[in-house]
């Protein structure tokens, strides 16, 4: 992992698995934390990658196994203080790492086929997009530390396999880029009604 400036493309830091895990992985979707002292990476190895920088400057991590082959897209719940990834290669998943706690945890997903996540206004929610369905995740931590979520799904539409979206400005639509080139658009709002159809706690 490297930071570089902007614009001139300068190496400010850079960061060595290898030097941490003594391997070599290959590295999919990241998160940073503001203060930069917490990097979450997935990687293309069937793990999550946490790291920690200690008070002397010097960085310690771990590695969650997980059963996905490469973690593809990540999305900050900022509330909870947890972050979302979502699974591909062979068995997809999602998951959810605990900042807290630093544990991960493996969501529902309905058998779905997960492929992108997008955080939603608010710091509670995600959208999870895979082949033709949208999940949405509300994630919340309760007065015991406990992280909590809701899931409510809308399979089988005709999104087709989303393999990247975000929020356009104004958070009121969702642009979404399928495998087939078409760019679709969501109401975000629309995913937060109804009932949800599983509820947990992760403990």
């Amino acid at each position: 992992m490297k930071r570089w400036a902007w614009p001139n493309l300068e190496e400010e830091a850079s960061l060595s698995a290898r030097e941490i895990f003594g391997r070599d992985y290959a590295l999919g979707a990241i998160w940073v934390a503001d203060d930069e002292e917490t990097i979450l990476a997935g990687t293309w190895n069937k793990a999550l990658l946490a790291l920690e920088k200690g008070a002397d400057g010097s960085w310690a991590g771990r590695a969650h196994p997980v059963a996905s082959g490469g973690l593809y897209a990540a999305s900050e719940i900022t509330k909870a203080r947890a972050v979302l990834f979502t699974g591909v290669e062979g068995d997809h998943g999602v998951y959810l790492y605990d900042l807290d706690k630093g544990r991960l945890f493996e969501l529902e997903d309905l058998d779905q086929t997960p492929y992108w996540s997008v955080s939603l206004p608010g710091g509670e929610n995600a959208c999870v997009l895979g082949d033709g369905a949208v999940l949405n995740y509300r994630i919340r931590r309760i007065e015991s530390g406990t992280l909590t979520y809701e899931l409510r799904a809308f399979p089988g539409t005709d999104l087709g396999v989303a393999l990247a979206a975000c929020l356009l400005p104004g958070n009121e639509r969702m642009a979404a880029v399928t495998e087939m080139g078409q760019l679709r658009f969501i109401d975000p709002m629309a995913l937060s009604s109804g009932d949800p159809i599983f509820v947990d706690r992760l403990e």
